[in-house]
């Protein structure tokens, strides 16, 4: 099945998926500051190292895919240019995302989770004290 897929397809198929998973890795990092869930947080911040790693293989399948379409017509080797260049920006500033994610991951590990505690028995009762009761509007 993918032994007929060639430089473009695999860059067609790449190049998207870090655009996306940056805008989805942020909606996830919102959520998780919201919830103050540090499973979320962390997920999210895995997230952002695994768009790292997708802009590069999209940047690195990019040239095979611009010498395959580079001769054919209508192609302005000009846009190709420009679009390597600002491939070549994203991936750098996805690579410096992920490299920050992957600190903030090393920082996290090494201290106490204070985000979420669940062991800690404060927090089991301020957490019944206010689910405990339903919402105004419902009574």
């Amino acid at each position: 099945m993918f032994s007929s897929i060639n430089g473009p397809h695999w860059h067609l198929l790449l190049n998207h998926l870090p655009v996306v998973g940056v805008m989805g890795g942020v909606l996830l990092l919102i959520y998780g500051l919201a919830r103050r869930s540090s499973e979320v947080i962390r997920a999210s911040l895995w997230s952002f190292v695994l768009v790292a790693i997708l802009a590069f293989a999209a940047h690195a399948t990019g040239d095979p895919a611009a010498a395959a379409i580079r001769d054919l017509p209508g192609v302005d080797r000009a846009d190709i240019r420009a679009h390597d260049d600002a491939s070549g920006t994203a991936m750098l500033v996805s690579i410096g995302l992920g490299v920050l994610a992957i600190v903030a991951l090393i920082r996290g590990a090494t201290k106490k989770d204070k985000l979420v505690d669940s062991t800690n028995p404060n927090y089991l009762r301020s957490y019944v004290r206010f689910h405990k009761s339903p919402p105004r509007a419902m009574v």
